[in-house]
């Protein structure tokens, strides 16, 4: 048993190990630029965007080991900023942007990037303001905003051939004074658009074939409140589209979460908290279609605004909600693989965590020089965050950041927890604290090893007890700790936070 033990935290170790940093690019050049897009292809290649305090200008790719193998401008001589980026496993790059020349006008383009960095394709569009894209079956969609006149836009979606950049359809879908709106790729393969109005208080939804943009149906919502145009969507695996929306009425601001049918109806909306300011930041989706979403209590200061993660049912009813009021500032990012749910926040520097579907913490990741981390996840199951680096306590913003970590967060293998059939809570612990155990029908002999295998602890736990105090003398790390019963030897991981 011994010897097996020891093999498994020699793997176990050589794991932990690989949790650190593999490599991180800082740019402090650029002064308060930053990282809100990072992606990856099939050979372990990064690709990201980078911001500067309004928009991003740049794109660079990444090698699997750190190095810059190019960056890219677009080749445009007005002003722009690129609005999204959506980066296949090809290695293959859409991007659209908004183009603004000396005399204010507007036009939007769209782009093909080669995994060379040339530009496939490029096409632009006069008087159109891109707000989303969504690339499916041999073609890439784009919708926005298409000026009419200098009271009233109206809502487009075009269609374009991959490979050329050939416009396959274009189709007008709402009228208002300015419509921007977010795209899904349904279940069926339909497309799903959902605009907010900015008269405030209409949500409207339509369903458009993916072959040739025929309407299959729209329908406008008018609520009580006015609508924030700053929302979230997903789609479900029955079609549905799923929408994070911020309403407000007389200054009070509050997140709600909105069900829409494919036939364009509401199935359900309900709001996510009522006694407090809020506003919701982030919406996901797992296999099950649960929806794990972020919002955020506002306060006067950073420091006494409360952020919240929260899981609902399909049917909305909220499952359970966590606040960590002194770890998580605020919540940046959320993104799900294989049901596995990783969570980026704003801790004093970078806090990724990867959590079950319960909301318990199973591993995390911080790096005091990073803030704000959007997380992908590669093909090895390595984890990819960008972000903004800084250097002092103060968290004063100097540049970009973007870092590859380890194997810790691996996606290809079964969580510890299951395999032990026992979990612990919390997990990051914070020192001299106390370790809970879900099980307690049985006596344990619990030890506890640093990543040298040398024992730091051991104690016997009876039968009810629910569980042990840490020593003064654990410093913060890594550890692993082996629970035995009678009939079963498991291990886990066990971190300690100051």
């Amino acid at each position: 048993m011994r010897t097996l033990l020891s093999f498994l935290l020699i793997l176990l170790c050589i794991k932990l190990a690989n949790a650190q940093v593999v490599w991180n690019m800082k740019d402090t050049s650029l002064g308060a630029w930053y990282t809100p897009y990072v992606s990856h292809d099939n050979a372990g290649n990064v690709y990201v965007g980078i911001q500067n305090q309004s928009s991003i200008k740049k794109i660079r790719k990444i090698s699997a080991t750190g190095q810059l193998i190019w960056e890219r401008l677009l080749p445009v001589n007005d002003n722009y900023r690129i609005i999204k980026i959506e980066t296949r496993l090809d290695g293959v790059s859409y991007l659209i942007a908004e183009v603004y020349d000396t005399s204010g006008n507007i036009r939007g383009l769209c782009a093909r990037l080669e995994p060379s960095g040339s530009m496939a394709w490029i096409q632009q569009v006069d008087s159109i303001k891109f707000s989303d894209l969504r690339v499916h079956n041999g073609a890439v969609f784009f919708t926005g905003a298409k000026r009419l006149n200098a009271n009233v836009h109206t809502s487009v979606v075009i269609a374009a051939d991959i490979v050329t950049g050939e416009r396959l359809w274009y189709k007008e879908v709402t009228y208002a004074a300015d419509v921007m709106g977010k795209l899904v790729i349904a279940a069926d393969g339909d497309i799903a658009i959902v605009v907010v109005r900015s008269s405030g208080k209409d949500l409207f939804t339509a369903r458009l074939s993916a072959a040739d943009g025929a309407l299959s149906n729209s329908v406008e919502h008018e609520f009580a409140d006015n609508l924030s145009q700053k929302f979230f969507i997903a789609g479900d695996k029955q079609n549905n589209v799923c929408v994070l929306l911020t309403r407000s009425a007389s200054g009070f601001q509050q997140t709600m979460l909105v069900k829409l049918l494919r036939t364009g109806g509401i199935m359900w909306d309900k709001p996510l908290v009522s006694s407090e300011i809020n506003y919701g930041s982030c919406l996901a989706l797992d296999s099950k279609n649960s929806m794990y979403v972020t919002y955020h209590t506002q306060g006067t200061t950073l420091n006494n605004s409360r952020a919240y993660l929260a899981k609902c049912y399909g049917n909305g009813v909220l499952q359970w909600a966590i606040h960590k009021p002194d770890t998580v500032k605020s919540y940046s990012s959320i993104f799900i693989k294989n049901d596995n749910l990783f969570v980026g926040s704003l801790c004093n520097g970078l806090l990724i965590e990867k959590m079950d579907t319960t909301g318990q913490v199973l591993d995390s990741v911080r790096d005091n020089e990073g803030l704000y981390p959007v997380i992908d996840i590669d093909e090895e199951g390595s984890l990819l965050a960008g972000s903004q680096y800084h250097e002092n306590d103060l968290m004063i913003m100097y540049g970009s950041y973007v870092a590859k970590y380890g194997l810790l967060l691996s996606i290809n293998e079964t969580d510890n927890v299951a395999k032990a059939g026992f979990a612990l809570y919390p997990n990051p612990v914070q020192i001299n604290g106390n370790v809970f155990f879900t099980e307690t029908e049985q006596p344990k002999r619990v030890a506890v090893y640093d990543i040298e295998g040398r024992v730091v602890v051991s104690a016997n736990i009876q039968q009810g007890e629910k569980h042990f105090t840490l020593p003064p003398q654990m410093v913060p790390g890594i550890y692993i700790i082996e629970l035995r019963t009678a009939n079963q030897n498991s291990i886990q991981k066990l971190v300690i936070q100051e």
